[in-house]
């Protein structure tokens, strides 16, 4: 009986590739494609398969792998062979149909080996076939030529270190203005909309006026003149509305053919001056403000739009966003700029767009926000020049990077070093260290300014984990070292937590355990028990050591004596701590010293770091900068920092670290120089970051992603009108409080609540409002007002302000801070007090007092119930635990209590 063998295919295949086919006829293809498969070319060896019997011409080559590991065969081998009975290829996904045996195969097959191919069939070859891969290359013989000339390697060309363009920031508007148009109005309008006017001949009126003045007193001729002066001026204003009539139905049928005739509504500089002449036609050589002219106090005919105002504002803004959804950047950063006076919004479409350097003029010339010009120029390529701005930024560490990217090795080094210099002398050893280390590679340089870190406690954990990184080839010199010579009794804690990390390298291992038993048996002679824990961590393999300390510490427990002071941490006394907040169960304060900001990361257990932005400012502003801390851990993870004056604050990530010092969530931690002038307020919601913002003495309300791209801007409305408010106002920038797709915030002395349109409702509290404090996101909403008038509560329903508290302190200051706590609580201080009442309802009680050494910079609630952690400025924080002061009684005597 004669049985045919074929292939069969079969995707559950679980062997290892031998070999494979490329398809093709030379051999560029062939070793193109061998390339691609990462492999040990001198290792393969191949042979030439024909497309027949009869042809010499190959259909392909076969490579044999010759028992190297091969890579991902899905990924990088087309066509992979497998090898059976040690003499039969086939594809990878077939098996032989019929099945044979391994032991039975070898006695069928007559080559060394075969190759059953699907469609060339089946092909036998000897040994003697093989060839190397090398045998495919052919060699051209040598040329008679001098290369007496000759240099190592190709002459390499010039680097390319800069290109500009001198391009100026006006022509981006100017090809707006010429796309659309300078026709008149009255050629676009039909004749039948018109309501002609009477004109009047003003040389007939020059003539009766000189008749007149030699036959009458000149007091006639005055009057007469006077009453002909009101008439024309009533006579222009009635043109100029039948204008502008006519300009908002051009909007509604043709937007880019009323572009043409749009006036100026805002501009944050106002025209200085008379016009010579009131136009009474609608032509953009009347009243277009060019991009050079944007801050041009040059006299101007000013057209008054008060009926309009509203209207043209909303005809503009749908222009604007119709552009914005079509990605037409230019023209939608041209609306906002020239004609709505917002340049905050304009500069940020232009930098969506590309228009760097356009963008980055409007941030240096108009809005004066230097760290995001240097950002936009960066981020346009136009390296040089954001050099230069983050230079004059004392940047150094940026402008180094930037060096780097220009492949300006001698300048960046320049810059690294200072940079180090100056993180070491603000005792950021690890910042210094990495710099040395990453930045300019000098290893020793780094070791060194680490264990200075270690030595002066600063980031001293941190430190040391990279000095023994470091030193991996010399660790069992270096560990007892520290521990000798560089630990004091202080920081014996931190070598134990350090030590753990690395407790498990065999070649340190005894020594770990020796310098832990040390430690701990110091500490336990004392009475301290805290580190215990390292004898079950340090010796994981002896169960019997958690019981025995369990043991231990249960047998020499005395009587603990409860003192009335409240716990107790200090921290950089020499920061100014200014404000602080609880993101994700940390809290997170901002300080200053020097030149630089501070960031203190503190778990609430045991454990805090700090983090530094240095070299932001040269003179002397420490009295006058302020912060507000954005966050919302029911969406992001994130803290956004407004700083006036503004500040680059980087973005510094908090990394999550679960050891039982550690903090259990990663926070990011930074500034946003995208952030728009004239702000009033800014919180996080679900998907996006909204702000409020005063652009040229009207109210904007924006969405933006939390990358600062922005998706819509739209003016608040109250009453369905755009709501104007004085561009000169002093503004305290303020967190926005999100609840219940409303956004509540204040404006002078209203409590302003918003949807997300920007339509508002306003609520006149009486008095000046400081700040704005609410209940739990978890509860009925209700918010503790801090006002000129003193503090009171706002009760809402829902949304809806329902009723508010009498005042429970009658003086207030801008320096007055608020806070409403859970269980009710509710917290007022300023200075060196704070004043807690119990709130119920619309009835407010006093509770207690607390006084503390240094002014208040934050007040903290702690996860427990009903306790505070008290930060002061002068770098201490006390924890309160407020139910340990209610004496039972509201009407007992309020104690003081001593921090």
């Amino acid at each position: 009986m004669k049985i045919t063998l074929g292939l069969q295919f079969n995707q559950h295949t679980h062997h290892v590739a031998a070999g494979a086919f490329i398809h093709g006829n030379t051999v560029e293809s062939w070793l193109h494609e061998i390339n691609s498969w990462e492999m040990d070319m001198n290792r393969l060896s191949a042979i030439c398969i024909p497309e027949n019997s009869s042809s010499n011409m190959p259909a392909g080559l076969f490579v044999l792998f010759n028992n190297i590991t091969h890579p991902d065969i899905s990924r990088l081998i087309r066509h992979p062979y497998r090898l059976l009975g040690g003499k039969l290829f086939i594809p990878f996904n077939a098996a032989l149909t019929p099945v044979i045996s391994d032991t039975e195969l070898p006695q069928l097959l007559i080559w060394d080996w075969q190759i059953f191919h699907p469609s060339l069939g089946f092909i036998g070859f000897e040994k003697k076939d093989v060839l190397s891969l090398s045998a495919l290359l052919l060699y051209t013989p040598p040329r008679n030529t001098d290369w007496e000339y000759a240099r190592i390697g190709i002459t390499p060309t010039a680097k390319l270190k800069y290109i500009g363009i001198e391009k100026q920031e006006e022509e981006t508007f100017a090809a707006v203005e010429k796309s659309i148009g300078n026709k008149k109005l009255e050629e676009l309008i039909s004749k039948e909309e018109e309501v002609q006017p009477v004109e009047e001949n003003s040389t007939f009126v020059n003539i009766v006026t000189k008749l007149l003045a030699k036959i009458l007193p000149g007091k006639y001729v005055q009057q007469f003149l006077q009453r002909r002066i009101t008439k024309n001026n009533d006579d222009v204003e009635v043109k100029r509305r039948r204008e502008l009539e006519k300009l908002i139905k051009m909007f509604d049928t043709d937007k880019d053919i009323a572009l043409q005739y749009a006036i100026p509504l805002n501009s944050p500089y106002e025209k200085r001056g008379v016009s010579a002449q009131k136009g009474t036609e609608l032509q953009r050589k009347d009243a277009f403000f060019t991009s050079k002219g944007l801050n041009d106090n040059a006299p101007a005919d000013s057209w008054k739009v008060d009926d309009f105002y509203s209207e043209l504002r909303d005809k503009y803004q749908q222009a604007a966003e119709d552009a914005l959804t079509a990605k037409d950047y230019d023209r939608a950063a041209y609306v906002y700029a020239h004609l709505l006076g917002d340049y905050q919004t304009a500069t940020n479409l232009l930098e969506q767009g590309g228009y760097y350097r356009e963008a980055a003029a409007m941030y240096t010339t108009h809005l004066h926000n230097q760290p995001a010009a240097a950002n936009c120029l960066e981020k346009g390529g136009l390296l040089l020049e954001a050099i230069e701005i983050y230079e004059s930024l004392n940047q150094y560490e940026k402008s180094g990077d930037l060096y780097t990217q220009l492949d300006q090795p001698e300048n960046a080094a320049l810059l690294y070093n200072k940079s180090a210099q100056i993180a070491a002398s603000n005792n950021d050893m690890l910042k210094a260290a990495l710099i040395m280390l990453e930045k300019l590679h000098q290893k020793e340089q780094a070791r060194s300014f680490l264990l200075d870190g270690w030595n002066r406690q600063a980031k001293p954990i941190e430190c040391l984990q990279q000095y023994f990184g470091l030193s991996e080839a010399d660790l069992k010199q270096q560990v007892p070292d520290i521990y000798k010579n560089h630990t004091t009794t202080s920081q014996q804690t931190n070598l134990l937590r350090v030590l753990n990390k690395i407790a498990d390298k065999e070649e340190i291992k005894d020594i770990t355990i020796d310098i832990m038993y040390d430690i701990v048996s110091q500490q336990t002679l004392t009475g301290n028990m805290e580190n215990l824990w390292a004898l079950k961590t340090f010796i994981p393999e002896d169960p019997l050591l958690p019981i025995d300390s369990n043991r231990f510490v249960n047998n020499t427990k005395t009587e603990t004596i409860i003192k009335a002071a409240a716990p107790s941490f200090k921290f950089a006394a020499d920061v100014k701590w200014l404000s602080g907040t609880m993101l994700k169960g940390q809290a997170l304060l901002i300080g200053i010293k020097d030149n630089s900001v501070y960031l203190l990361h503190f778990n609430m257990i045991n454990h805090w770091e700090y983090n530094l932005w240095t070299n932001l400012w040269t003179t002397a502003i420490d009295n006058n900068i302020q912060f507000t801390l954005v966050s919302d851990g029911r969406f992001h993870n994130r803290l956004l920092i407004h700083s006036n004056p503004e500040m680059l604050l980087e973005n510094k990530v908090m990394e999550k670290r679960t050891s039982h010092d550690g903090f259990m969530h990663e926070v990011m931690v930074g500034g946003a120089n995208w952030l728009p002038k004239g702000l009033l307020g800014i919180c996080f919601t679900e998907k996006d970051v909204v702000t409020i913002h005063v652009a040229s003495g009207v109210l904007v309300f924006s969405h933006y992603t939390p990358d600062g791209i922005l998706q819509r801007a739209r003016d608040c409305k109250l009453n369905g009108e755009t709501l104007q408010v004085d561009a000169n106002m002093h503004i305290v920038v303020q967190e926005i409080i999100y609840r219940h797709q409303h956004f509540f915030f204040s404006i002078g002395q209203y409590l302003v609540k918003s949807d997300k349109a920007g339509n508002l409702e306003m609520n006149d509290m009486g008095y000046h409002i400081y700040q704005l404090s609410p209940s739990s996101s978890h509860t009925v909403l209700r918010m503790a007002v801090a006002s000129s008038g003193g503090t009171f509560i706002a009760l809402f329903a829902g949304s809806h302000l329902k009723s508010k508290s009498n005042m429970f302190t009658h003086d207030g200051t801008p320096g007055t801070r608020v806070q409403y706590l859970s269980d009710n609580f509710v917290l007022v201080y300023a200075e060196t007090l704070v004043q807690v009442f119990k709130a119920s309802g619309e009835k407010v009680t006093t509770y207690c007092k607390i006084a503390t050494d240094t002014a208040v910079s934050t007040i903290l609630q702690m996860p427990q119930p009903a306790h505070i952690a008290v930060f002061e400025q002068g770098g201490k924080m006390n924890i309160h635990h407020l139910k340990n002061y209610n004496h039972g009684s509201n009407i007992a005597p309020v104690p003081d209590l001593s921090a």
